[in-house]
């Protein structure tokens, strides 16, 4: 019966000593991995905000494009010297104040964009820069002073207007030379160097970007309103 009574409690202090066992051996278990998922949570949660920050940081604007491309002095993409002649004939009363003469001049034309026509969209998401540059236009002419020469003067005795007649016959010869320049293809000379001169004013502030060039205004407004519904999504979803 003793006998008995001693293996009946030999075999429950066995069965408490198992459970114990168990229990530290899970508790050890449990602090290994509780030491090992705690810093991995740390670690990722780190991570992410610094990804976070990084494209924070790298987020272009089209007011900074904007203002990278208006710090330039200008923007000609194509620059002609003209030589030619014009032949002036005031309307002044004859005998008192008519003046006739023919002003041989060199002029520059030059060509180009105008910078506050052009429209950037950024895909922020997509490391893409849409650009439109519009066409090209006639932005100064003007004639070089010290290449004007005056020949067959007839200024009569009494006329007084002699440098108002030089000052329309320059602006004549402006407008001869802008005439003859558009002649020439000086537009399309510049339409041709507009895309590679915007692409080079921007190389600087648009790193890790690609830049796409659009061909109309309608084709970037759309590509605008489609990267604003993209990015609505986003947000909705977030």
């Amino acid at each position: 019966m003793q006998n008995t009574q001693r293996a009946q409690s030999g075999g429950v202090l066995k069965r408490i000593l198992m459970i114990l066992a168990i229990v530290v051996l899970a508790a050890l278990l449990f602090g290994i991995v509780s030491c090992v998922a705690v810093p991995v949570m740390v670690q990722q949660g780190v991570q992410k905000q610094l990804d976070s920050l990084v494209t924070k940081q790298a987020t272009l604007t089209s007011e900074t494009l904007m203002s990278t491309l208006e710090s330039a002095s200008e923007m000609v993409t194509s620059k002609m010297t003209m030589m030619g002649c014009v032949e002036y004939d005031d309307e002044g009363v004859p005998v008192l104040t008519k003046g006739n003469f023919v002003m041989i001049y060199k002029a520059t034309v030059k060509a180009g964009v105008n910078v506050k026509e052009i429209k950037t969209v950024i895909d922020n998401s997509e490391r893409v820069v849409y650009i439109y540059v519009p066409d090209a236009e006639v932005l100064d002419v003007k004639v070089i002073p010290d290449s004007v020469k005056y020949y067959d003067k007839s200024f009569v005795l009494f006329n007084g207007d002699s440098m108002e007649d030089s000052l329309r016959a320059q602006q004549q010869a402006e407008e001869d030379a802008k005439t003859e320049a558009l002649g020439t293809g000086i537009l399309d000379a510049a339409n041709k160097q507009s895309e590679t001169l915007v692409k080079g004013i921007l190389q600087g502030v648009t790193e890790g970007y690609e830049m796409k060039f659009m061909r109309t205004l309608e084709s970037i407004n759309s590509k605008a309103a489609e990267i604003q519904a993209n990015q609505a999504t986003k947000d909705n979803i977030q």
